[in-house]
């Protein structure tokens, strides 16, 4: 086992999230989901930190079993809600996306079911990453507030790039912070998790369409 690391690939049908409570005191978790514009190559990573090892996963939506999401009557039906709530573009106002997002959330929830994910793991030793560790711990730290830093980014209007949610879990705690195309002003935590976690996987062989961001 070269330098204690292990990698694993593997097909799964869900990728995991963590309960409150679930967690054991001192674990970190933290799932990273990367949704591009096209909607097309979401990337998913998943890192969960003990004592003493981090694994973090990387997961590549591969496909979506449509024909059975289809023959879903439940999601058809969820999905026409879902449209009648369109304007005449094809679009919908900020404020009608906050008045159904359950009804959004619910859409979400049926396409994550039947999507299949090509994933790859790696195992490190936990000490002979200290500056991750140390970032790890920081950002569990740290409030929502001050992770998304929404008042200092409002006046900053960003088109193009990709929407990324962080969802950190402890022990005691989830909290979910927001970003869209972070960098090292924008949002300075939430950007070096990402970008130390791609170097990690591009260390490791595990190329995204984000490259080293």
């Amino acid at each position: 086992m070269k330098n204690l690391q292990l990698i694993f690939i593997f097909l799964v049908y869900a990728v995991p999230t963590f309960s409150q409570g679930t967690l054991k005191k001192g674990v970190i978790a933290v799932n990273i989901t990367v949704k591009p514009p096209s909607g097309e190559k979401k990337l998913i990573i998943v890192i969960y930190k003990d004592a003493d090892w981090i694994k973090l996963t990387f997961s590549f939506l591969d496909s979506i079993k449509t024909t059975a999401l289809e023959l879903n009557t439940a999601f058809t039906t969820n999905r026409n809600t879902l449209y009648s709530y369109l304007d005449s573009s094809g679009k919908m106002s900020e404020k009608t996306q906050k008045n159904i997002q359950k009804v959004i959330e619910r859409h979400e929830d049926y396409i994550k079911k039947y999507s299949v994910y090509h994933a790859k793991s790696i195992v490190l030793p936990a000490k002979k990453y200290p500056a991750y560790n140390s970032l790890l711990a920081a950002i569990a730290n740290a409030s929502k507030e001050a992770l998304e830093l929404k008042e200092k980014n409002e006046k900053f209007v960003k088109i193009d790039g990709v929407n990324i949610d962080f969802e950190i879990s402890t022990a005691s705690e989830i909290k979910i912070a927001q970003a869209h195309s972070p960098n090292a002003q924008s949002n300075p935590l939430l950007y070096e998790l990402l970008s130390r976690s791609l170097k990690i996987g591009d260390e490791h062989n595990v190329q995204t369409f984000l490259g080293k961001y």
